[in-house]
């Protein structure tokens, strides 16, 4: 077990264990914020279109 946090601290350089994966995000918030307080109606299906998600 030891050897392995060795062998890591090496490697790496660090005992922490590595971020987990993630997606960038896919639409501009900003753009989102202005899209609702200007069409606060807008059906989900419409806005999901018009971001392309």
């Amino acid at each position: 077990m030891i050897g392995r946090w060795n062998r890591k601290y090496r490697q790496e350089g660090s005992y922490f264990p590595k971020r987990c994966g993630g997606s960038e995000k896919k639409i501009d918030l900003e753009k989102l914020e202005k899209s609702i307080k200007a069409t606060q109606d807008m059906p989900l299906k419409k806005a999901a279109q018009e971001f392309g998600v």
